[in-house]
């Protein structure tokens, strides 16, 4: 039985016929682009601060009706003039989708007094 993987050979070319097919390499293939994914809202919603990591940059607020906290980066935090977040703080913010993550993060954010 003939095997498809390359074992040297004899410069013959019949140890590279299993790569036959393959050989329209130079044909260009459609990709089709991914789909930007859909934002969970455009409302801005009240969350609460359930960690947040000063010496990194980020934490979490927990959104009520939501089964995963927000993330909340520290750049989001900056924008909006916020200087310090505890536990228990409330703010309001928009979810949007992280490209690279998949998760929820937390834009837009204003705080409530």
């Amino acid at each position: 039985m003939r095997s498809n993987t390359w074992r040297g050979g004899t410069g013959t070319g019949e140890e590279l016929d299993w790569l036959v097919p393959f050989a329209d390499y130079d044909r260009k293939i459609e990709v089709e682009k991914p789909k930007p994914k859909p934002t969970p809202g455009e409302e801005k919603i009240t969350g609460t601060v359930v960690h947040y990591y000063f010496d990194r940059g980020f934490g979490f607020a927990k959104v009520p009706g939501r089964e995963k906290d927000a993330f909340i980066h520290a750049t989001e935090l900056q924008q909006a003039g916020i200087d310090r977040v505890v536990r228990g703080d409330k703010l309001r913010f928009k979810l949007r989708i992280d490209e690279r993550s998949g998760r929820e993060i937390a834009v837009n954010i204003s705080d409530i007094h």
